[in-house]
């Protein structure tokens, strides 16, 4: 099960991250999940991919490292993205990493650290 989960993973980045097609955020997710142990919901997701894109042009996020758990339930994810900040029109970097847990092959929990951009 693993392997469909970094699949799903890589989806979601590729998809709906680098894309900005947001409104698919809700085929990623159960209906209800948690972020960062707070109770969330696909549309969460979405306003705050949704707030990114508001400061940032050109939004795009890379796969540093993708890696099931021993279990198959979850998946860490690191990252780096890259942008250009619409206001100031200087660039941006930023990295984090997040772990997805798994139910029924959707994410029903993530926790989340990154390094904003400055």
């Amino acid at each position: 099960m693993g392997s469909d989960h970094v699949t799903h993973i890589r989806r979601l980045v590729e998809e709906v991250w680098n894309t900005g097609e947001l409104l698919r955020s809700d085929q990623f997710f159960t209906s209800h999940f948690l972020f960062n142990g707070q109770a969330a919901n696909a549309n969460d997701a979405l306003q705050y991919q949704a707030r990114l894109r508001q400061n940032f042009n050109n939004l795009h996020f890379t796969i540093e490292d993708i890696f099931p758990s021993a279990d198959g339930d979850k998946v860490t994810l690191r990252w780096f993205a890259t942008a250009t900040h619409k206001h100031s029109g200087r660039p941006a970097e930023w990295y984090g990493t997040h772990v997805f847990y798994f139910a029924d092959g959707q994410i029903n929990q993530v926790w989340s650290q990154n390094h904003p951009p400055e």
